[in-house]
């Protein structure tokens, strides 16, 4: 691989500069690949101590079929927006502190089959509505002591779980008594 030139286009992502290009020799082919930002498929950021929220530019790469943002510091709740990777097949956001409820809307995650949310502060009921219904190893919600419904413990106020179930209320979880 040789260095990109030097009149590639940049561009800014969370004020870290980036390039959208780069030049490959091949079997003694010069190619040159633009966009390239369209082209991933996966990112892999385990284990870097990055903290805060997770950046809802992310949601960007429509492409994504892996995400792997385990092993942080990263805080916050899971935004709403990562639904739109709707090509996601693997999402692992587990070993952080990520808290507050997963989303209750009908996900967009159809290609979702591996996921892992364990070791986070995450409370509420697992929503039933949506590709998470088909994940049901109950290891991928590990260690979230606030996290209840299938295929965990079943919630405790079994009214708020079942208002759940029966209409999208936009009520987040269950409380336990």
């Amino acid at each position: 691989m040789k260095h990109p030139k030097n009149n590639s286009s940049t561009g800014s992502l969370d004020g870290s500069i980036y390039q959208d290009r780069i030049d490959i020799i091949w079997k003694g082919q010069e190619l040159t690949f633009q966009r390239i930002l369209e082209l991933m498929t996966g990112i892999d950021l385990s284990g870097n101590s990055l903290s805060h929220c997770i950046p809802d530019e992310l949601t960007n790469l429509q492409g994504l079929r892996f995400l792997n943002l385990s092993r942080n510091r990263l805080s916050c709740g899971i935004s709403s927006s990562i639904e739109s990777l709707n090509i996601l097949e693997s999402l692992d956001f587990s070993l952080n502190e990520l808290s507050g409820a997963i989303s209750p809307r009908p996900s967009n995650m159809l290609s979702l089959n591996n996921l892992n949310l364990s070791s986070n502060n995450l409370s509420g009921t697992i929503p039933t509505r949506s590709q998470l219904q088909t994940l049901t190893d109950p290891s991928i919600y590990s260690n979230n002591p606030g996290l209840c419904g299938p295929p965990l413990n079943p919630c405790q106020d079994t009214s708020m779980f079942m208002k759940e179930m029966s209409e999208d209320t936009g009520t987040h979880g269950c409380t336990t008594v």
